[in-house]
């Protein structure tokens, strides 16, 4: 009976042990995709971010009025006071 005994433990000795590798190296490898989907995740929220402040500005710039600086890239000059003088059916401005 000892004879037959020894054996039989020694082989689910080897299996059990296999088996303990073999999921122990799933449980692994699987820490290493999570880790990998977590760094994904957190580079994803950084783009969005950034393109939504992108998108932000875009709108805010395009619904505000112009600036002074935005006037002179144009050639445009700031007016006084401007009178108009009423002539036959037409209008003359004159800047003073």
């Amino acid at each position: 009976m000892t004879k037959f005994l020894f054996p039989v433990i020694g082989f689910l000795a080897i299996i059990f042990s296999l088996l303990f590798i073999w999921q122990n190296q799933s449980v692994v490898a699987q820490t290493y995709d999570f880790e990998d989907l977590q760094q994904k995740l957190v580079d994803l929220r950084q783009e969005n971010n950034s393109l939504q402040l992108n998108a932000a500005k875009t709108a805010l710039s395009s619904s505000l009025p112009p600036t002074e600086a935005q006037f002179k890239e144009l050639g445009l000059e700031k007016t006084g006071r401007v009178n108009f003088i009423k002539l036959v059916d037409s209008e003359v401005v004159v800047k003073q």
